[in-house]
């Protein structure tokens, strides 16, 4: 059926929209591409999860901790600290130990109590958010990346995915970490024996809390099943979302700022100084494809003012000489 001359004029126009939306989208994909060339995901991941567990356990042994990261991300995990992980509590919070060498001597529970507090809803909060967080990984994430298209690529698609993943040379430093003595596993066989890893500790934690709770007394055993009950439904969602996530303005911008620390690392150490218009411009394909909530260089100097990141002052056109 042949279209009328307005049915057929609004037609092109709505081609051409998605035509140049389909663009805005690329030029934002073609970008990404380019930064994970250039370091790879895991690489930039892997000091942020770091950091954040440091922050999150309650920056121990401050003073001589040495920072991996700008520190415009540490303001974003006190933020996350705040709302995302708010079933979770530092080692201060929860574990108060009146004097270490003689906690170190302890052997049995009776002889411990006396030196250590334990918040014992606390422990069993951090205890069943991990266990969560393991049944969402076992049990929930093939479905998340079938929705994403990820879970069935080709072979091609793969050895580009591994690619953007994790260089070579940072794979062999995990296996000489690992002390494996094996080589030339690829990125996702290095992730998962580091999930592995990670998951059995995980799993062993609730046990051992529950039998130490058992012998400390009924006070305890009471405190841990309340935290718990806490702990397994205050961090995920039975959907396997972020249930602080709400409470965040930006969580997509927070979450690309932390991904591309590198790039920011390097306008904050540039001579001369980086301006906040370069970081917008540098952000804008990102803004337009939608993949940010942050639309304008006055939103994002807003954002960077409440994290601390620190470039140069928007300012006046410069004068033409």
């Amino acid at each position: 059926m042949a279209l009328s001359g307005n049915q057929g004029y609004d037609f092109n126009i709505q081609m051409n929209r998605e035509n140049e939306a389909d663009d805005i989208k690329e030029a934002a994909r073609q970008k990404l591409h380019g930064l994970l060339l250039g370091k790879p995901f895991l690489e930039r991941w892997q000091p942020v999860m770091t950091e954040l567990q440091w922050v999150l356990l309650g920056r121990l042994n401050a003073s001589e901790h040495r920072k991996l990261l700008p520190d415009y991300c540490y303001n974003i995990f006190d933020l996350h600290g705040r709302t995302l992980y708010g079933s979770l509590f530092t080692v201060p919070e929860t574990f108060q130990c009146k004097d270490p060498q003689k906690l170190a001597d302890c052997k049995t529970v009776a002889e411990a109590k006396p030196v250590l507090n334990i918040d014992w809803e606390k422990a069993g909060s951090v205890s069943a958010a991990g266990l969560r967080t393991l049944q969402f990984s076992e049990q929930e994430l093939e479905g998340k990346l079938l929705e994403l298209g990820m879970s069935d690529l080709s072979e091609k698609q793969m050895e580009e995915f591994d690619r953007l993943l994790a260089s070579k040379t940072w794979l062999d430093e995990q296996f000489s970490k690992t002390q494996t003595g094996e080589s030339g596993k690829s990125a996702e066989e290095i992730c998962e024996t580091l999930i592995k890893t990670q998951a059995e500790t995980i799993r062993h934690l609730g046990p051992y809390l529950e039998k130490i709770a058992f012998e400390w007394g009924p006070d305890a055993l009471d405190g841990l099943k309340k935290g718990e009950a806490k702990g397994t439904t205050g961090f995920l969602d039975v959907e396997g979302n972020f249930k602080g996530e709400r409470k965040l303005k930006h969580p997509e911008t927070y979450e690309l700022l932390l991904i591309v620390w590198p790039e920011i690392e390097a306008m904050l150490k540039s001579g001369p100084p980086k301006r906040m218009e370069d970081l917008w411009n540098w952000l804008a394909p990102f803004s337009y494809a939608g993949w940010i909530e942050i639309t304008d260089l006055d939103q994002l100097v807003s954002l960077c003012r409440s994290i601390k990141l620190k470039l140069r002052k928007p300012g006046a056109p410069r004068k033409s000489k």
